[in-house]
């Protein structure tokens, strides 16, 4: 986990200098799964493996216009027994508000009043990324099943300032990859329901 997020922050770091970009983390119910064809003893078998019921997501997210925002989100699921979480989506996902804007207040560094209003803010839009991964399960009959693949996907959810720099949200995802070609059909997917807070840089 350390390493995923890790190397997540380091990618985007750069960018997180300029203002008004957001960081986010959310955690909630759901989860991350592969469904995969293999064969056994000449028999092709279909093995389901998934992690959860848990799973986190990271966020940099920059505003585009006054409704809408463009991100880049990491998610995982969570498996505690065993431990496990193998299988990461991350992509970029834009946001539409309607029919209210985005949050977009921040603390003024130079006056000593602050008037801030206080809102709910839904949004939709779509997802585009990259899921892969492998889930082991050593007692099983088969070991490890892995895969990746280009998914697609869908965030809807609801946005609420609750401080100058500091936002709430809750939201819905879900995704899942095209279809495979070769000899092994995978197929990689997520739904999450998840709550959070993130940042506004400024």
């Amino acid at each position: 986990m350390q390493k995923g997020i890790f190397s997540f922050l380091i990618i985007l770091f750069p960018l997180l200098a300029q203002a008004e970009w957001r960081l986010g983390a959310n955690i909630g119910f759901g989860g991350t799964g592969i469904s995969s064809t293999v064969q056994i003893n000449g028999v092709d078998l279909e093995v389901h493996r998934s992690d959860g019921p848990l799973a986190y997501s990271l966020s940099v997210e920059y505003p585009m216009s006054v409704d809408t925002t463009l991100a880049v989100d990491m998610t995982k699921g969570v498996s505690l027994s065993p431990f496990s979480e193998g299988v990461t989506f991350t992509g970029a996902t834009y946001r539409w508000y309607y029919p209210n804007v985005y949050p977009a207040m921040v603390k003024s560094k130079t006056n000593s009043s602050t008037l801030l209003l206080q809102e709910w803010c839904p949004y939709i839009g779509p997802s585009m990324g990259l899921a892969q991964g492998t889930i082991n399960r050593q007692k099983d009959l088969v070991s490890s099943v892995d895969g990746s693949g280009i998914y697609i996907g869908m965030h809807a959810g609801v946005d609420y300032q609750l401080s100058p720099n500091f936002v709430s949200r809750s939201e819905l995802a879900s995704g899942m990859t095209l279809g495979s070609s070769g000899l092994v059909k995978t197929s990689l997917s997520e739904f999450v329901i998840q709550t959070g807070i993130y940042f506004i840089l400024d």
